[in-house]
């Protein structure tokens, strides 16, 4: 993950549900506010926003082509690269720049959409997973399935409760919105897509059981939210970063312009659009 930002994490125990939110169809909604990280600010995909950028947001990525394809007027992008949960909530002082806000203070009565990308920075949970199962130097056997099975696995539950936590607050800020939380774009939506040369298939199954632990965290915080929650993991079959031309994320390796290592490319930045866009469109009446 592009880490931008930088803060500790912190948990509370989650306040108790309310009740469902509110479905509001593309057509009545004015205002938009995107939150979350790297994998939604859209870090080197052409082009970016002027800076100073210190969000890594591209003028492509899927809240504002989302807001193109359903016709909405205004679009707040708050997100981030580097964001975790804490970021949604607090302000966070970046050296050089200017204090980054917490993406939260976007919300208002007026807004009647919002979706969320969180999860992966929370714990530094990507950046380990990468750096034990994609490293750059030669990796050190069983060091991918030490991590998932180890570590990761014990900081899951703890991810669950930040993103609940966070949807929560989001939920009360923002009483007239749909609030959407979309999963991640899969970097392995198979087990065994890439060749062993690049990756070895224990690794890669490693890889693949960690995307589908963070994936059902998400679906749980957002069941217990009582917000809607959309997946990329069934979609991005086909599309993981082993795929070639059809990869929505890159692999070690990214052409200029079309995002960074591991993360999304513009393609699949419209992917994700089209896959929200088809959900809010169950919603007209």
């Amino acid at each position: 993950m592009v880490l931008a930002l930088s803060a500790c994490q912190q948990s509370e125990p989650p306040p108790p549900a309310s009740d469902s939110q509110p479905l509001v169809p593309p057509s009545k909604i004015t205002q938009y506010v995107a939150m979350g990280d790297s994998f939604v600010s859209g870090p080197e995909i052409s082009p970016q926003q002027p800076a100073p950028n210190v969000c890594l947001q591209s003028k492509r990525n899927y809240p504002h082509l989302l807001a193109k394809e359903l016709g909405i007027p205004k679009v707040i992008d708050v997100s981030c690269a580097g964001a975790s949960t804490y970021h949604l909530l607090h302000d966070v002082p970046v050296p050089g720049q200017k204090t980054v806000r917490a993406q939260e203070d976007a919300l208002t009565d007026q807004t009647r959409l919002v979706t969320v990308g969180i999860g992966y920075n929370n714990d530094l949970l990507f950046t380990n997973l990468l750096a034990s199962c994609i490293p750059t130097a030669k990796p050190k056997a069983g060091a991918c399935q030490d991590y998932v099975g180890g570590s990761m696995r014990k900081l899951l539950k703890k991810e669950r409760d930040d993103v609940l936590v966070a949807l929560q607050e989001i939920r009360g800020d923002a009483p007239k919105a749909t609030v959407v939380l979309v999963g991640y774009l899969p970097v392995l939506p198979e087990p065994d897509a890439c060749p062993e040369s690049v990756l070895p298939r224990a690794d890669q199954r490693s890889i693949y059981d960690a995307e589908r632990g963070v994936e059902g965290n998400l679906r749980a915080a957002a069941a217990e939210a009582k917000i809607e929650f959309v997946s990329m993991r069934t979609v991005g079959r086909g599309h993981g970063m082993c795929a070639g031309d059809d990869a929505w994320v890159n692999g070690m390796t990214a052409r200029p312009g079309d995002g960074v290592v591991v993360h999304p490319r513009a393609v699949g930045m419209q992917a994700v659009a089209d896959a929200v866009a088809k959900r809010l469109r169950t919603f007209e009446h």
